[in-house]
């Protein structure tokens, strides 16, 4: 996670907390889907491949429509604040 942070984004993250796997069904296929919240230590976000990136405060995510899994993370979250 760190590897891919510094790599794409061009920021060092501490990993605060990894999310519990979660079921998701890829193209047919059964897999896991695991997200990790880190913290920003240095660095200064760069779009990379992406093309944008958005912080955004945990009270705004539901303004945002997100796919099924990430919605399911984005509960998990509201619900642990």
């Amino acid at each position: 996670m760190r590897r891919i942070a510094l790599d794409q984004l061009g920021l060092i993250v501490e990993v605060v907390i990894g999310q519990p796997p979660l079921p998701f069904d890829a193209d047919g296929r059964s897999a896991e889907i695991r997200y990790f919240f880190c913290g920003v230590s240095s660095g200064d976000a760069r779009p990379g491949p992406y093309s944008e990136i958005r912080w955004i405060p945990r009270p705004h995510l539901r303004e945002y429509e997100f796919d099924e899994p990430t919605q399911t993370v984005v509960e998990w979250m509201l619900a642990s604040a």
